[in-house]
C-alpha cells in the first residue's frame, strides 16, 4: 500500500453543509504523497455499514504545497457518514477514515470510524451574510476624511492636507462624512466602516474615555443618528469600530478602580495584580500603559459590553461592528454578543481584526461572521510590491487561503489592500499605477467583502502610521489623475456588471492571472514580458494594452463570452 499524507476533519472547512441535504467535502493531500484519484463513499450514518455509495471527487485545486480534492454529496437523509477510497498511480486501492489510511475498510464495523455529519441543523450552517453579501466597504478614518462648515472642531491644530503627526487633529467630522454620502454612492459603496467615533483624547479614538457619547471632536450623538439615517436612505449600511479589548486609563471606570480598588463596582473590569491596578501591574493593549486591557472573562464585564453594543443599535440603528484586537477577546464574549445583537437586528455583521488564520472564531458561525483578510493583503504585497512570488504561486496562495474556511465564511471576509494600520498600497508598489489598479480590480471582483481605504481611489499615498492617515485630497490638483480615472472606471464596471451571487474561477496562464466571475473576465499581467491576448473580447477597460498585446503590469477587464 502506497502511503499518502492526508488531512480531513469532520464539521470543519473540510466538511460542511450547504443546505439540509448537501454536504461539501474536501480532502487535502501533500504534493508527492497524494493519491491520483479519490472517491468518497457515503450514505446515511445508520445505513453506511450496509451499503456505501461511491462518488468521484472530481474537482482538484492546487495550493502551494498541497492538492485539494472536493465534491458535494447530496442525500435525501441529512445524517451523513462517509469515508474515502484512494487510488494510486497503478490503480491500487486503500481507504481513509478516522482510523487513518488503511488497506481494507470493512463496512460492517464502519460505525466505529467513519467521518460523519450526524445531523444538519439550519442554525449550524455558516452562510454569507445576506444583507452585506457583495457590498463594497469604504473605510474612513474620521478625523481625516471631510470637514463641514456645519461643525468646526476647536481642537483642530493643522491645515487640511498638511503632513500629519501622532498628535494632529485635522477637523474631520460626522457632518463632513454626511455631506459626502453622494460621493460615496457614486463609487458604489454599500457599507461605510468608521474608525472609532466615541469620546477619547486621541485623534484615532482607540482609547475610549466615554462609550456613551460621540467624541466632541467629531460632533454630537445627534450627528451620528443623522448620519446613520442618511446612509440608510442612500442604501449604505453603517459599521462602527468596537473597542472592547481595552480603553483609556482616563476612562471613569478605570479611574474608579484606581481609587477604590477591589471595592469598586468595576473591579472585575480589568486585569491586574493586588488590590489596585498599579502602574506596571495591570494588563494593557500591547505595551501601552494608557490603554488598560478589559477583563472579558468576567461575566459582569461581558454583560456591560453586550448591553452597550445593543444600545448602539437602539440609539443609532447601526448594522455591524468591527471588533478591534479581536484575537485577544474570549470566545464566550462573542457568542453572547452575537446572540444579543441578532435579537436586536437580523443579519447584524460582526467583523474581527485578526491578521492571522482565524477558524476558531469563524467555523461554527456563532461568533464572528468574518475577519479582516490581511493574509490576502500579504499575498498581493508579495506579488505586486516585491515580485517575491510568481503569478502561479499567487493563484496557489489564493487557493490555500480559500480552503482555510467554509464557503460562507469566505464570502464574509473583509478583503483589503491597506488600512489605517498599514502603509498605503500605492506607496507599497512605489507609485506603479498598473500594479495598483490591477490589484484593486482583482480585489473588487473576488468573492468576499472588498474594502476601499479612503483616498486610495484618488491615489493617496502614505507610509507608516500616522502617515497612512493623511487628509483626503479633495482638491483636484492633489489627486493622481491616472489612479482617479482608472479607479472610477473599474468601480463603475463593478457596479454595472458584477453578479455577487456568481462564483469565481481564477487561474494562471503564462504569467497572466485570469479571473472569471459572472459575465466579467479580468486579466492581470505579472509577467516581465508582453503577452498576446486573444481577439473577440468586448473590452470594458484596459491599462498597458496595445492592440492585442498586454504589457508588463497591464490589466484588462472584458465581457468574457467569446474568450477561450
Amino acid at each position: 500500500m502506497e502511503r499518502f499524507i492526508l488531512e480531513h476533519h469532520s464539521d470543519s472547512p473540510f466538511s460542511f453543509p450547504l443546505d439540509g441535504h448537501s454536504l461539501r467535502v474536501r480532502l487535502k493531500a501533500w504534493k508527492g504523497f497524494a493519491p491520483s484519484r479519490v472517491e468518497v463513499l457515503h450514505n446515511c450514518k445508520y445505513r453506511f455499514h450496509e451499503e456505501a455509495f461511491p462518488q468521484e471527487m472530481e474537482e482538484i485545486e492546487e495550493g502551494e504545497d498541497c492538492l485539494y480534492f472536493q465534491t458535494t454529496i447530496h442525500q435525501e437523509d441529512p445524517r451523513f457518514a462517509y469515508a474515502f477510497r484512494l487510488y494510486d498511480k497503478e490503480g491500487n486501492v486503500s481507504y481513509f477514515s478516522e482510523l487513518g489510511q488503511t488497506e481494507r475498510y470493512p463496512l460492517k464495523e464502519s460505525f466505529y470510524s467513519f467521518f460523519q455529519m450526524p445531523a444538519v441543523s439550519e442554525s449550524d450552517m455558516v452562510k454569507a451574510n445576506p444583507r452585506f453579501r457583495g457590498r463594497l466597504f469604504y473605510q474612513v478614518f474620521v478625523d481625516r476624511f471631510a470637514t463641514s462648515e456645519a461643525f468646526l472642531n476647536p481642537r483642530t491644530n493643522m491645515e487640511w492636507g498638511d503632513p500629519v503627526t501622532p498628535k494632529s487633529i485635522a477637523g474631520g467630522s460626522l457632518r463632513g462624512i454626511e455631506e459626502k454620502i453622494p460621493y460615496l454612492k457614486s463609487l458604489g459603496v454599500g457599507a461605510l466602516y468608521l474608525t472609532p467615533v466615541f469620546e477619547s483624547p486621541s485623534n484615532h479614538k482607540y482609547d475610549t474615555t466615554d462609550y456613551l457619547h460621540v467624541a466632541k471632536d467629531f460632533g454630537t450623538d445627534e450627528d451620528l443618528r443623522r448620519l446613520s439615517e442618511k446612509c440608510h436612505e442612500a442604501g449604505i449600511l453603517l459599521v462602527l469600530d468596537a473597542v472592547y479589548n481595552h480603553m483609556s486609563d482616563q476612562n471613569p471606570l478605570f479611574q474608579d478602580v484606581l481609587l477604590r480598588g477591589r471595592e469598586s463596582q468595576y473591579s472585575d473590569f480589568f486585569r491586574y495584580e493586588g488590590d489596585l491596578p498599579r502602574k506596571g501591574h495591570y494588563e494593557t493593549f500591547s505595551f501601552c500603559e494608557y490603554m488598560p486591557r478589559t477583563n472579558l472573562d468576567s461575566k459582569k464585564t461581558r454583560d456591560w459590553f453586550v448591553r452597550y453594543a445593543c444600545s448602539l443599535v437602539d440609539r443609532f440603528d447601526i448594522d455591524g461592528l468591527r471588533l478591534d484586537v479581536a484575537d485577544e477577546i474570549p470566545h464566550r464574549f462573542y457568542r453572547e454578543l452575537r446572540l444579543a445583537l441578532e435579537e436586536k437586528k437580523e443579519d447584524f455583521l460582526l467583523i474581527g481584526e485578526n491578521w492571522h488564520e482565524a477558524s476558531s472564531y469563524l467555523d461554527k458561525g456563532d461568533e464572528l461572521d468574518g475577519v479582516m483578510n490581511y493574509p490576502l493583503t500579504k499575498a498581493f504585497l508579495d506579488l505586486e510590491r516585491d515580485r517575491d512570488i510568481s503569478a502561479s504561486s499567487f493563484v496557489k496562495r489564493l487557493v490555500d487561503l480559500r480552503m482555510r474556511y467554509k464557503d460562507g465564511t469566505n464570502r464574509n471576509l473583509l478583503n483589503l489592500l491597506g488600512s489605517h494600520d498599514t502603509y498605503r498600497f500605492l506607496t507599497e508598489v512605489k507609485g506603479n499605477a498598473g500594479r495598483f489598479l490591477g490589484s484593486y480590480a482583482l480585489l473588487l471582483f473576488l468573492e468576499g467583502l472588498p474594502c476601499l481605504y479612503y483616498g486610495d481611489e484618488m491615489g493617496l499615498e502614505g507610509g507608516y502610521d500616522p502617515d497612512s492617515r493623511r487628509c483626503f485630497p479633495w482638491r483636484e490638483e492633489d489627486q493622481n489623475p491616472e489612479i482617479r480615472e482608472g479607479m472610477r472606471k473599474i468601480l463603475s464596471i463593478r457596479k454595472e456588471y458584477l453578479d455577487v451571487l456568481s462564483p469565481e474561477t481564477i487561474e494562471e496562464r503564462d504569467g497572466l492571472i485570469l479571473l472569471r466571475r459572472g459575465k466579467v473576465l479580468l486579466i492581470l499581467s505579472a509577467s516581465p514580458l508582453p503577452r498576446p491576448i486573444h481577439e473577440g473580447v468586448r473590452l470594458l477597460y484596459s491599462h498597458s494594452l496595445k492592440g492585442n498585446t498586454l504589457f508588463p503590469d497591464g490589466l484588462l477587464i472584458a465581457l468574457q463570452e467569446d474568450f477561450q
